[in-house]
């Protein structure tokens, strides 16, 4: 599932109340992108707007939930990959 414009726009949202510090509005815009399909963790991880949520104890595990989906989304899709390689 792709990001629509609109979900990109939380994130957004999400970085500038992150950044002034209002943490339950940012927490909030970031579970809707993470619904649609956001997986941009890199972002989550570095950038300065995030600063503040990364040291709230409610946001590892809600990231942490979107990365184990992320991740067995990646063993699916190397093992399908895998199964369309074998010879019959």
């Amino acid at each position: 599932m792709g990001l629509c414009r609109a979900d990109i726009n939380y994130v957004w949202l999400a970085a500038a109340d992150a950044a002034r510090g209002d943490k339950e509005t940012a927490l909030a815009a970031l579970q809707k992108v993470f619904d649609a399909g956001f997986h941009d963790f890199a972002a989550l991880d570095t950038s300065p707007c995030f600063k503040s949520l990364r040291t709230d104890r409610r946001f590892p595990a809600v990231a942490q939930r979107y990365r184990k989906g992320v991740a067995s989304l990646r063993r699916a899709a190397c093992q399908a990959e895998a199964a369309s390689k074998l010879v019959i």
